[in-house]
């Protein structure tokens, strides 16, 4: 028997409607081009499409949660074919048309292949304009930008990719920001991507999306995904702004046109530079996680030498402190200047910034302990 190269894989849930041209238009697909193709349909209806879809020779998977990450999930477990096609069973795309393109794609050596809308013909009303000139775009530039991609349209859902990287991508959220992982994961894996221009139809039935609550869930992945973005690129931004503050501030007053800059100022660069030190470590965390998830190496944290480092800073903030400490004994315990109050601030910032340093190290090297 001849293997199984293409498969396609529907998501259902009570598409009674369109289900069946969807699938009679992937068997001509597979007929006019000479693919071996099965048909996938994870399912969550309740109501005859699983009965369509089995009668038109598709394998029907129940889906026992809801969710559309969920249903491909569990579509890729069934899968066996060399290369998976994701699409949707509300018919807004002409498998019939389409397929032959993301097989082709896919055969000539590209990894993943992505579809884009935009570029293609898209039948009027088949996107709502909030999605077609605000979210779409929006959320596109910004997983581009995170993730270091040059897509047009990354919330497409149709896509193709080969089911042999499946393993290393890990993909395992449950909901629509399904859509993101799996960009994502392709973008952290370093798979050869592609896009290939394709039509869109309005859908047949009621649309599943919720706007708002859709578009933050992929948002929100997005960030949880790009530490670089999210914690450290912000981090070392509070780092540097508040350690200029305070050396700019450590001699006494700074008269900026009719602003006097005092320890108010001095006390802002201490809490900007104790935050970014914990948005920094905060990203090295998510590092260590991303790699974890990825089965990627990670270089092990160097315990020792960053609690050494540690304990340097607090050293030094100790002996500065203790020389204002005397001074303040000395001078009977009056009132310091303010040279000498923005001076402590800065060396009592020092101290903090070691202990921080020393017990997030400690954290930071639990994720090198390897879970079995």
């Amino acid at each position: 028997m001849k293997k199984v190269e293409v498969s396609v894989i529907i998501p259902c849930m009570n598409e009674e409607k369109t289900i069946g041209k969807v699938l009679k238009k992937v068997k001509k697909a597979f007929s006019k081009n000479k693919i071996k193709g099965e048909i996938i349909v994870p399912d969550t209806s309740t109501d005859k499409s699983p009965s369509i879809a089995r009668k038109l020779g598709a394998k029907v998977v129940d889906s026992p949660v809801r969710g559309y990450g969920n249903a491909y999930l569990v579509g890729f477990k069934a899968a066996k074919g060399d290369y998976i096609v994701m699409g949707d069973a509300d018919n807004t795309y002409d498998f019939e048309k389409e397929l032959p393109k993301f097989v082709k794609l896919l055969r000539e050596g590209n990894d993943f292949v992505n579809g884009n809308r935009f570029k293609g013909k898209m039948q009027e009303g088949a996107m709502p304009p909030l999605h077609k000139y605000l979210g779409n775009p929006l959320l596109t530039n910004i997983l581009n930008v995170l993730f270091g991609l040059r897509l047009g349209d990354v919330h497409c859902g149709l896509k193709a990719f080969k089911r042999k990287h499946l393993g290393k991508m890990n993909l395992q959220t449950a909901g629509m920001e399904f859509a993101s992982e799996i960009m994502i994961a392709a973008a952290k894996n370093n798979l050869k991507m592609t896009e290939v221009p394709i039509d869109y139809f309005k859908r047949g039935g009621e649309s599943k999306l919720s706007s708002f609550r859709d578009g933050w869930r992929h948002l929100r992945f997005m960030l949880m995904f790009s530490p670089k973005w999210t914690f450290s690129i912000p981090g070392w931004i509070f780092i540097v702004l508040g350690g200029f503050i305070l050396l700019m501030l450590s001699q006494g007053l700074v008269q900026l046109g009719n602003v006097t800059l005092g320890p108010v100022t001095t006390t802002l660069g201490s809490l900007l530079l104790i935050l970014g030190i914990q948005l920094v470590f905060m990203n090295m965390m998510s590092n260590k996680f991303l790699s974890a998830h990825y089965n990627k190496e990670n270089p092990a944290t160097n315990l020792e030498k960053m609690i050494g480092f540690g304990a340097l800073l607090i050293l030094i903030g100790i002996v500065i402190n203790s020389n204002i400490l005397l001074k303040w004994i000395n001078g009977n315990m009056g009132d310091l200047s303010f040279g000498e109050i923005n001076t402590s601030i800065l060396s009592l910032t020092t101290i903090v910034a070691g202990i921080l340093i020393i017990f997030q190290s400690f954290i930071l090297s639990l994720f090198d302990i390897k879970v079995k």
